[in-house]
């Protein structure tokens, strides 16, 4: 085709000359903002006008801050306490320990009682006769109005060097019927023979005996009791003596006793 060649110059000046323009304004574009980065300092930006919107994130260090920035930041307040997070749940149980060291033995305890005998009238005794299986001794009779009790043993045993309780039950048979009241007496004597035995405070008495003629029968009987501590330095021989007070000599009384002898100290 055919083309005017002042019309193909013409256009291509044109599009030059377009094309130099734009690069011209470029060029000052550029070399305008070059020139303002250098310009503009810290005191001709009013304060307050950027604010951390205007700075992008992660864009700002803390290195890049001053020292005294850091320090602050570093020592700042603490917070207020948050409200309590929600319970837990129960964990799971433990493995069980391992046993533990045995402990030191303990010292002795004080021996406990364990000498406990018992003493009662029997052929043993002086003067003492059989009575439907029992031994029974008899009684003279003393005055209720003056003069020492006529004693016999109705118990004898030995002791050795200790602390004792002694319980001691007398019973009293009236053989045949009083004209006046009678009773009987226990007395505990202590000594090395019968002859040189001293008294042990503590005398027991009966109430008044009734009448009758049976040694074995209860109706007729009369008892006494008492229990006596005895503290003995060496070995002693214990005495436990009957008697009887009445006003009328011709009674006929016999007597037997027992008594518990438990080692206390």
């Amino acid at each position: 085709m055919w083309q005017n060649p002042a019309v193909d110059d013409r256009g291509a000046r044109w599009v030059s000359l377009s094309v130099v323009a734009a690069a011209g304004l470029f060029i000052a574009g550029s070399a305008t903002g070059a020139v303002a980065g250098k310009l503009v300092t810290g005191d001709e930006i009013a304060k307050h006008t950027i604010t951390t919107r205007n700075i992008a994130p992660e864009s700002v260090g803390i290195h890049k801050l001053k020292p005294g920035v850091r320090a602050a930041i570093a020592g700042g307040g603490q917070g207020t306490p948050g409200s309590p997070g929600a319970k837990g749940e129960k964990g799971d149980k433990g493995e069980k320990g391992d046993t533990g060291a045995a402990g030191t033995n303990g010292t002795d305890g004080a021996p406990g009682v364990n000498d406990v005998s018992l003493s009662i009238t029997d052929e043993t005794t002086p003067g003492a006769v059989p009575s439907g299986g029992y031994w029974i001794v008899p009684l003279p009779a003393d005055q209720l109005n003056g003069g020492s009790d006529s004693e016999v043993d109705l118990l004898t045993f030995d002791l050795a060097a200790g602390r004792y309780l002694v319980d001691v039950t007398a019973q009293f048979y009236s053989l045949t019927p009083a004209s006046t009241e009678n009773y009987g007496v226990v007395t505990l004597y202590r000594g090395p023979d019968a002859g040189s035995a001293t008294n042990i405070p503590g005398t027991l008495f009966t109430a008044d005996l009734p009448d009758g003629n049976d040694p074995l029968d209860p109706a007729n009987a009369g008892q006494t009791t008492g229990s006596q501590i005895v503290e003995l330095t060496t070995p002693t021989t214990i005495y436990v003596r009957g008697s009887l007070r009445t006003d009328d000599t011709t009674q006929d009384v016999v007597a037997g006793a027992q008594a518990v002898i438990t080692k206390v100290g």
